[in-house]
Order: C-alpha cells, then structure tokens, then sequence
C-alpha cells in the first residue's frame, strides 16, 4: 500500500510542554478562563494553586523558543505582565525521577523507616496515600 504524505503532514509542527506562572493574576477562574482562552491560550491548562496561578502548554511550533514566545504574547494580550516561564526536558524529567528514588531508598537505609506512598493531585501537589492498596 502506497502512502500519500498530505500538506498536514508535512507541515505539521512539533509540539512543545510548558508552564507559565502568572504572578498578577487575580484568582477569578472563571473570569481567567475567559480572558486567557479569548487571548489564544487555547492550548493550555489553567490551574490554581497555593494562590498561584499558572498555565499549562503543549504549543505548537517549529521551535520551543517561538512557542513560549507566541505564550507570553497571547497571555500579556490578556493584560498580565509579571510571567515566569518553566520548561524541563522529558529526559531531564526522567533523570530527576530517577534520583528522586535513588534519594528515597538511601533515606530508607539511614531512617529503617518505611517510605510513604505519594499520589500527585490535579494540582500538582503531592499527597500521602491512606491505605495503599498493595
């Protein structure tokens, strides 16, 4: 079977995982929701934690550069200005993961206490699990 590679296909773009914290956002969700998808934010997560506000991407764009770019331009569209901006690699993601549990086996060896099971809640925010199932 022979494939055809259509125009979507070829010029489709990679896509890009971020987040952007917006420190002068006031907490109205609703309100936020509104003002950040109307402003191109369409691609992303609005979340709400600890007072802090922040939005999750996975950006189209031929390079993370211009989609974090493109990001801050829709978000200041909706008139924030103080914007952090957070990007960790999936590799690096995975080494972290990894000496988070080479971390928690040493504390294990030095304490003999047995370690937590941790669940991580829509938030981001890590929880101790009650009653794990085993």
């Amino acid at each position: 079977m022979k494939q055809v590679l259509t125009e979507d296909f070829l010029n489709k773009q990679d896509s890009y995982k971020f987040r952007i914290i917006v420190h002068d956002a006031v907490i109205d969700f609703s309100e936020l929701e509104t003002k950040f998808y109307n402003s191109g934010c369409n691609d992303a997560l609005l979340s709400v934690s600890n007072n802090i506000v922040s939005l999750e991407f996975d950006r189209e764009s031929d390079s993370l550069e211009n989609a974090i770019d493109s990001a801050l331009k829709n978000i200041q569209e909706a008139g924030f200005k103080q914007l952090e901006t957070f990007h960790i690699s999936d590799q690096r993601r995975e080494d972290l993961g990894k000496q988070m549990v080479q971390d928690l086996i040493k504390i294990f060896e030095l304490t003999g206490q047995p370690i937590k099971q941790m669940k991580l809640d829509d938030n981001g925010v890590f929880y101790e699990v009650k009653n794990p199932k085993l």
